[in-house]
């Protein structure tokens, strides 16, 4: 009977301990995948919990969820890919857990909330959004078929509705088709492959152009940018000038000179003058290594496009194909070819782009102010964000590449133009040799 009360008290003394720790942010237990603790073997006042490989796999997990970039799906996939062993129920917990922003919740103390000690992976208010029932989770449908990696995106131009896929088992080959009654539109998903990789290569950059592209690419980029970075230098030599009065005040408070209203009035309105600069300092620019990694990226999927979606897996296939042509593409069962509506404004210039290089390169004069008028389509609207360096820049650290540096800055010109001054430059520089 004693020692029942004993065991009674101490468990009670442990709860209470255990408790008081939690209160303060101390984690009690091991800590979940994404994190470890260095000092296991220590008190629970002493741990140290860290975010591991793992964590930084998590991480860029909960910024795809967040942005919706991929469904749960494709982020265990490429989870799965960089190393990390977790399935789609273990992620959807993880996305649950409060442990990853920062906040301790335990059934030891119901319906409270804790701030942990440790570091967390996902912000607040992040954590909070990708929760909320506004946010969509994109799905995977288990219609997708690798062999079928044009299925809803071509669509027949008969009757414009998106051709679907199916299996001939006895042949064992796959074939898309039509599903408006009567239409009769079906083709042979090798053979439609084969005009579609025939059709992506028209829209990419010849190899030999290579360098002179990059090279007016980055002067192109610098000279858009060039009214940006000189705001930054003005707003930066501001701040430091804040700085230096905050510092003057500062010490003529420490040797008397002010009173301490004084003090507080100026440090506030010069910190106000820092925070209204800083808020209103926009660094887009992105140095010169950074750029030339972009650019070389960028050319080498663009000089290499039809292969890039011949080798890819599904999703990459599907970026491709939506990049170049957002619409999607048609396929007309009497002339047996693939057609398109709409190419992305960059791809849709290369072809002429190549062919009035050719012309620099072979003396012949070429007319730069038809070139716009040529490659413009009706109602095109100028894109606030899209020219050659612009594209080149998502097209390496986006969805494709899967790099982490994104640049986005509002230019006036449309990329039509842009690529207009990017030939006169060409032309100006030499106009006889590329």
């Amino acid at each position: 009977m004693f020692s029942q009360f004993d065991n009674e008290l101490r468990r009670d003394k442990t709860i209470t301990a255990m408790s008081d720790l939690l209160r303060k942010g101390y984690w009690l237990w091991n800590p979940p995948l994404g994190y470890i603790n260095k000092k296991k073997y220590h008190k629970a006042v002493d741990w140290d919990i860290v975010i591991d490989e793992n964590g930084k796999q998590l991480k860029k997990a909960f910024k795809w969820r967040l942005k919706n970039t991929y469904s749960n799906a494709e982020i265990v996939r490429r989870l799965n890919a960089a190393g990390m062993k977790i399935n789609e129920k273990r992620l959807h917990e993880i996305f649950k857990n409060p442990f990853y922003c920062g906040i301790l919740v335990c059934k030891m103390l119901p319906g409270e909330i804790i701030e942990g000690k440790h570091k967390p992976i996902v912000s607040k208010e992040d954590f909070l959004i990708i929760n909320s029932e506004r946010t969509p989770q994109l799905k995977e449908y288990k219609t997708d078929n690798d062999q079928l990696p044009l299925k809803q995106f071509v669509y027949c131009e008969a009757c414009n509705t998106p051709l679907t896929g199916y299996l001939v088992k006895r042949k064992s080959l796959y074939y898309y088709k039509c599903r408006t009654n009567g239409c009769g539109c079906n083709k042979s998903a090798k053979q439609l492959h084969e005009q579609f990789e025939k059709k992506l290569s028209s829209y990419q950059v010849d190899s030999k152009y290579v360098d002179i592209i990059k090279e007016v690419m980055i002067y192109t980029y610098d000279s858009v940018t060039k009214e940006i970075r000189e705001n930054e230098v003005n707003v930066k030599k501001q701040l430091s000038l804040l700085k230096s009065k905050i510092d003057t005040i500062e010490e003529r408070f420490a040797i008397g000179e002010i009173d301490n209203e004084i003090y507080k009035k100026f440090k506030t309105k010069y910190e106000a003058e820092g925070n209204k600069l800083e808020s209103n300092l926009f660094s887009s620019t992105i140095s010169s290594s950074n750029l030339q990694i972009a650019i070389d990226k960028a050319l080498k999927m663009s000089s290499n496009l039809s292969e890039l979606w011949a080798s890819g897996d599904l999703p990459q296939k599907k970026k491709i194909q939506s990049l170049v042509f957002p619409s999607g593409i048609g396929y007309d069962k009497l002339k047996g070819k693939v057609q398109t509506k709409r190419v992305n404004s960059i791809f849709s210039s290369i072809p002429l782009l190549s062919k009035d290089l050719a012309k620099i390169k072979s003396g012949e004069p070429v007319d730069f102010n038809q070139f716009s008028a040529r490659v413009t389509p009706a109602r095109f609207e100028p894109a606030t964000a899209t020219f050659v360096v612009w594209y080149s820049i998502q097209l390496s650290y986006g969805a494709i590449f899967e790099c982490e540096y994104n640049s986005f800055f509002p230019l006036s010109n449309s990329s039509i133009e842009l690529i207009t001054n990017f030939c006169q430059f060409i032309n100006s520089r030499n106009n006889s040799n590329i």
